[in-house]
């Protein structure tokens, strides 16, 4: 399989972690979809270990690695590790960029692969686009960084997918401190994401789909929904977990589908 060729070359640096700041940080997903006579389900998860390395005034630098029992064929990024600054309201400094883009020719020579297949999507068990850029590396730190958002109560949150903002309410669970946002599902958003996904399975297919033909294929569907964000703060105000909970109406050729989905991210001390 592709995924045994593709093992993360990169060796870890040297860490001295500040004492109490070593997490987990689990991303986690639930979907589920009913549509005409049908339905479906799906689940997933993946963790990453966060390390605080050091503070910088305000910032800290920060490194995401693979857990530690996570099996060499499964280490299958040369994103990882990755080290970078975080500042409040700033946007992510990774602090090793040249080293980051020197893992990418060793990784694809060793899967017999050349810089023409990055930004090309490929099918083996999945689907998946191969990224060769530094982008992707910020969209992967994107992915686990909770603590990129700094959410207060009464403040405008924005989740991914909403038409607008929507002010943080305070709720309480118990002796949980809970934020929560709700907002209306932008239509052109998911439009825009139906489109995205014909193109790639076309690729994947060996075809050719123009963005504007898959636009016009998807432009008579109608999008309704909104999605729910639940921050939960620990005792100092930060957060440690944050829900996102997706209710989305797709009416289209096909007939009336409604696709629930909660996606979870949190960090959790390591043991």
């Amino acid at each position: 399989m592709l995924i045994l060729l593709f093992a993360s070359l990169a060796i870890a640096p040297e860490r001295a972690p500040v004492p109490g700041r070593v997490h987990l940080v689990r991303s986690s997903y639930q979907t589920r979809e009913t549509g005409e006579g049908s339905n479906s389900s799906s689940n997933g998860s993946d963790t990453v270990v966060e390390w605080l390395i050091d503070r910088r005034g305000a910032s800290e630098v920060v490194e995401l690695d693979y857990t530690a029992d996570t099996p060499k064929e499964a280490r299958t990024s040369w994103q990882l590790p990755v080290r970078f600054l975080r500042t409040p309201g700033g946007e992510v400094q990774l602090l090793d960029p040249a080293g980051m883009e020197a893992r990418v020719d060793p990784w694809l020579r060793r899967a017999k692969l050349t810089r023409a297949i990055c930004g090309r999507t490929i099918f083996t068990w999945n689907a998946f686009t191969i990224r060769c850029d530094l982008d992707s590396v910020k969209e992967l730190i994107a992915k686990y960084d909770l603590r990129s958002v700094t959410p207060r109560e009464g403040a405008a949150y924005k989740a991914k997918g909403a038409a607008t903002a929507a002010p943080l309410k305070r709720q309480q669970d118990g002796s949980a401190q809970l934020l929560t946002a709700t907002s209306q599902i932008d239509p052109e958003q998911f439009r825009e994401a139906a489109a995205t996904t014909a193109i790639l399975v076309a690729e994947i297919s060996g075809k050719k789909l123009a963005p504007e033909e898959a636009r016009a294929r998807f432009a008579a569907n109608r999008y309704a929904g909104t999605i729910t964000t639940t921050f939960t703060l620990d005792a100092g105000g930060e957060p440690i977990r944050r829900v996102e909970q997706l209710k989305l109406e797709l009416v289209d050729e096909g007939g009336t589908s409604v696709r629930e989905e909660t996606r979870t991210l949190e960090r959790l001390p390591a043991s």
